[in-house]
């Protein structure tokens, strides 16, 4: 498995880590499966798990904590997001997104209840899920340096950030990593922080790295046509979804052409962009994690970007989870 080069920080992380926002403790069938899929994902190498004190309110750090019992605490690496209510989860279709608090206060908080869930003494990476609407960015990161003074952090690092604040962020307290979406048909970061993070020497950790299942290849017209109606919306804004599903159909031609599954492909491609980029993977069968892990030494030519861009129209390049309120 390759790694990214070390960041400015000193700390490095595998191209492909595992994203647990749909891991469920009470499902007793869904902890099962997280649980072997995090145990396949050790056992192939991957050691990065991605999870917040609010993904499923709180039961995907309890999976963790009973997914890692037994291993080494230096053997694997938690990244982990606070800020949002804890007793709401994200992502449910229609729901608005909960306020932001990542006040001082809700920094210490959110670390004492993550380190209590996870049984661990400490986070190898914390970073606030966004900018709090009332405390400055200086002083959320204030709070998390006392926590990387005391050993409670390990790192510090940021979510969805535009180039300028990012650099605000840096000059306060280096930052590790960031996480953005990123994909094949959601480019946004290409625009100014992805050359920002390279100058910095910050991680990228991407996720919907498959535009939440529609670059998986294994959507009918039927399912997009449900889908434009749902989350999908700002994807159609004319309501025409042939030429989303024609792109995909021409990116599924491709992959076949290159030994690849359309999901690989399109986790191949974000990975080829730049190697400060990590993909996470958010399955939690273990078999499609061990599948992704396949893209992590995959190398697409010059020619073959291109062939691929040349699929996706400049108008359908646009993001889905983007804030509103900023431009990358």
């Amino acid at each position: 498995m390759k790694l990214l080069e070390k960041s400015a920080t000193g700390a490095s992380y595998p191209r492909i880590g595992i994203g647990c926002g749909q891991m469920l403790y009470e499902d007793s069938d869904i902890r099962k499966s997280s649980i072997e899929t995090v145990h396949a994902a050790m056992d192939a190498g991957v050691s990065f798990f991605d999870t917040g004190t609010f993904y499923q309110f709180g039961e995907s750090e309890q999976v963790l904590r009973e997914a890692l019992k037994g291993y080494p605490r230096d053997s694997y690496y938690l990244a982990v997001k606070f800020g949002h209510p804890a007793n709401k989860t994200i992502g449910k279709e229609g729901d608005e997104p909960p306020s932001i608090d990542v006040s001082p206060k809700a920094v210490r908080d959110s670390l004492a209840l993550t380190l209590k869930r996870l049984n661990v003494d400490y986070i190898d990476l914390f970073e606030p899920c966004g900018l709090d609407p009332v405390y400055p960015m200086e002083e959320t990161l204030g709070a998390m340096a006392d926590l990387v003074k005391v050993g409670y952090v390990r790192h510090i690092g940021m979510s969805m950030i535009n180039s300028d604040e990012l650099r605000r962020a840096y000059c306060v307290h280096p930052i590790s990593a960031v996480e953005y979406e990123y994909s094949i048909m959601s480019r946004d970061i290409e625009k100014s922080v992805l050359g920002t993070t390279k100058d910095l020497g910050v991680s990228i950790v991407s996720f919907a790295n498959l535009a939440r299942g529609l670059l998986g290849g294994t959507w009918s017209l039927e399912k997009l046509k449900e889908m434009a109606q749902g989350r999908f919306r700002k994807k159609f804004p004319d309501g025409d979804v042939s030429k989303v599903y024609n792109c995909v159909e021409r990116l599924t031609e491709f992959a076949a052409y290159k030994g690849l599954t359309a999901a690989q492909l399109a986790v191949a491609w974000v990975l080829n962009r730049s190697d400060n980029i990590m993909c996470l993977s958010g399955s939690i069968h273990a078999g499609r994690m061990l599948d992704m892990l396949k893209c992590a030494d995959v190398e697409f030519t010059t020619e073959d970007l291109e062939e691929i861009d040349s699929l996706i129209p400049e108008e359908l390049r646009m993001g889905l989870f983007l804030r509103s309120d900023v431009q990358l």
